[in-house]
């Protein structure tokens, strides 16, 4: 009977099919207003993450995402910000070497 449970594990976890027991405990991992990284980390070495989530847990993991959800919006301003700063940078480098080549 536990060789039965096994296989049936392990063939759902190849399939990514996760308990629902799993997905409860990301689902409360995911909802905390302050996500605990060890906890996290942690869900990611013992189970499969799931494709719907799997994206958006690494991100947070690997601090992409700031762990805080509440400062997330601020933070994805913040970098869009400085992405169009560079962009601009970059865009006026280019044309200030471009005159410099034309001379």
């Amino acid at each position: 009977n536990t060789d039965e449970r096994n296989f049936r594990s392990i063939y759902y976890e190849k399939c990514q099919i996760n308990s629902v027991e799993e997905q409860k405990s990301l689902n409360k991992l995911l909802q905390d207003d302050i996500r605990n990284l060890s906890k996290l980390k942690q869900f990611c070495m013992n189970y499969t993450v799931p494709n719907n989530n799997r994206s958006y847990l690494w991100a947070l993991v690997m601090g992409i995402l700031p762990l805080h959800k509440a400062s997330t919006a601020y933070i994805r301003d913040q970098r869009r910000e400085m992405y169009e700063d560079l962009l601009r940078a970059v865009t006026v480098l280019r044309c200030a070497d471009h005159k410099k080549k034309e001379q």
